[in-house]
């Protein structure tokens, strides 16, 4: 239980814990919510990795994290910048841009992991 924000260059997570009842998700592009209790790996922030990877739907399609950056039109100089969100190769949340559909909010989570951009530039 309890918040904590992490300073990380331009970039700052605030990460919540919290056992409360979240109702309805809100959209935001810049703060996303996560059920805590199926993240695996200790989640950390860093650049892109080789096998880094995202689940797209809630079938479990996966995507390569270089291909969604391709379809989204990253200019290839700037790929290498981009802050992730990841749990071992699997990637959270792309600050400004996707979510892993693996860890969304349901009606069975228990305990939520808020995490929320705030400075530096995304492109």
């Amino acid at each position: 239980e309890g918040t904590e924000s992490f300073q990380i260059g331009e970039l700052t997570l605030t990460v919540s814990r919290t056992a409360r009842d979240f109702g309805e998700i809100p959209e935001k592009k810049y703060t996303k919510w996560f059920d805590y209790d199926k993240i695996k790996n200790s989640p950390c922030v860093r650049t892109r990795r080789q096998g880094d990877y995202l689940t797209v739907n809630s079938e479990g399609g996966r995507k390569k994290l270089n291909r969604i950056f391709i379809d989204e039109k990253i200019p290839a100089g700037l790929r290498d910048q981009i802050p992730v969100v990841a749990a071992g190769s699997e990637i959270l949340w792309i600050p400004g841009g996707r979510m892993n559909e693996q860890y969304k909010i349901t009606s069975t989570t228990g305990r939520v992991l808020e995490l929320h951009y705030q400075g530096g530039a995304l492109a």
